[in-house]
């Protein structure tokens, strides 16, 4: 489609580093649009909402640079936007992908160092984002929908993660 594009530099390299952008039209009432380099532009996911993965979003990230990202401008130029971009590094951010399986395991992360927060979304349905936070620990999770925790063993199986793996439970939504 042809849009109007607006070049984002900020020095963080998404397309040689991996990461994910976190972008908010703040003039409109528009969703969240987290688009990461694992599932690549055009695709993104709404932290305000359950809904599963969006295969095509032109209205979204359309490339990851060196030194930032290129944005289409579906919204149009003239609405006031927001985004904040997180590189994968060491000791701060990683991002994986995996199938699940409804059953208690193991994944491994590259952090480096053990992870004080860990967001979940299943991108086949419309579960709740699972969000472990150190503060509460492995015994229950946070979502974004509800903003409280809710006690729930099966989320990470009662396990705090290492500063290599993060352990799920049998719930079928991680």
């Amino acid at each position: 489609p042809d849009q109007a594009t607006i070049t984002i530099t900020n020095g963080i390299d998404l397309s040689n580093e991996g990461g994910l952008v976190w972008s908010k039209v703040r003039s409109a009432s528009e969703t969240h649009r987290w688009t990461d380099t694992a599932r690549g532009v055009h695709k993104r996911l709404s932290s305000d909402s359950t809904s599963g993965f969006v295969q095509s979003d032109y209205d979204n990230v359309a490339q990851f640079n060196n030194n930032g990202f290129v944005y289409s401008d579906g919204y149009g130029s003239t609405r006031d936007h927001c985004s904040w971009t997180f590189r994968k590094a060491e000791n701060f951010f990683d991002i994986v992908t995996y199938s699940g399986n409804d059953s208690n395991r193991t994944i491994s992360h590259n952090l480096g160092t053990t992870p004080g927060m860990i967001i979940i979304k299943r991108l086949n349905s419309n579960n709740p984002w699972t969000i472990y936070h150190r503060s509460h620990g492995a015994t229950g999770f946070l979502n974004f929908s509800t903003g409280g925790f809710a006690t729930v063993a099966n989320a990470f199986n009662n396990t705090e993660p290492t500063s290599t793996v993060f352990t799920l439970g049998s719930r079928d939504d991680v």
